[in-house]
């Protein structure tokens, strides 16, 4: 009986999610349906550039080496490569001086970074065993621009951007909690300014993040987000009209 209701609960989930991602892609709009300028541009030239890079095969080896400790954890920690990838490229067109992950995937989304933007000074918080995990990639890819803090996300965060001072990009791939993600966005937001980027992964995986993602929507200091269904780029560009758009990708 106790199996036959995580069974169908699981379909459950699997069923609304197939939902959510039609409502999404009926409602999603290409390139050609952009009318803003600065999003046609990041559409056409970033989002939908799908060329390999040179530093893929490496990083995408380790993903699958990772595989070995648990591969239903590491299914789930670990955003597609389609993703990360993205992630890399982004960060490779905003040239941003520093960058902080959150939940970095075990190294993998924090490699991609790392050999995006070589000259960006990187930042990776994470928990317990995954850390290791992460240092082993970050070796093993001889990554050299990339410091990792161990501990609980949200204290770790509000230390870290102390410390910084400003913050140019900022990847979220935390828990799926309200809460959690509410107050990564809460000290974020102290220490962005206008050329600044917040992505999350996820943003539809549970009820728990669809409201995170409607939650910021509607921040006064957000007045461009990109809803990409499996991730959503967040801007804060001081005297621009607000726009919300979903994006096919």
């Amino acid at each position: 009986m106790i199996h036959r209701k995580k069974l169908t609960f699981a379909s459950m989930a699997n069923i609304r999610f197939f939902l959510d991602y039609l409502t999404h892609f009926v409602a999603a709009k290409t390139r050609h349906g952009v009318h803003s300028p600065f999003v046609y541009r990041l559409v056409d030239e970033v989002i939908y550039d799908f060329s390999p890079k040179q530093y893929d095969a490496a990083i995408e080896r380790r993903r699958k080496q990772l595989y070995r400790y648990d591969r239903a954890i590491v299914k789930n920690a670990l955003p597609t490569p389609r993703v990360v990838q993205l992630l890399a490229r982004l960060s490779a067109h905003f040239e941003p001086a520093n960058m902080v992950v959150i939940g970095d995937c075990m190294g993998i989304a924090t490699a991609y970074l790392a050999k995006a933007c070589p000259a960006s000074h990187l930042y990776a918080i994470e928990e317990g065993q995954t850390a290791l995990l992460a240092e082993e990639t970050f070796e093993q890819l001889q990554l050299s621009n990339i410091n990792l803090s161990v501990g609980e996300p949200n204290s770790t965060l509000a230390r870290l951007l102390n410390d910084l001072g400003t913050l140019d990009l900022l990847f979220i791939n935390g828990h799926h909690d309200y809460e959690a993600n509410m107050c990564y966005l809460s000290e974020a937001l102290n220490y962005v300014n206008d050329h600044s980027v917040i992505i999350y992964v996820d943003i539809y995986w549970n009820d728990d993040m669809k409201k995170t993602w409607e939650t910021i929507k509607a921040h006064p200091k957000v007045n461009l987000t990109i809803d990409l269904f499996y991730m959503g780029l967040i801007f804060l560009k001081k005297g621009r009209e607000e726009e919300h758009f979903k994006i096919r990708f």
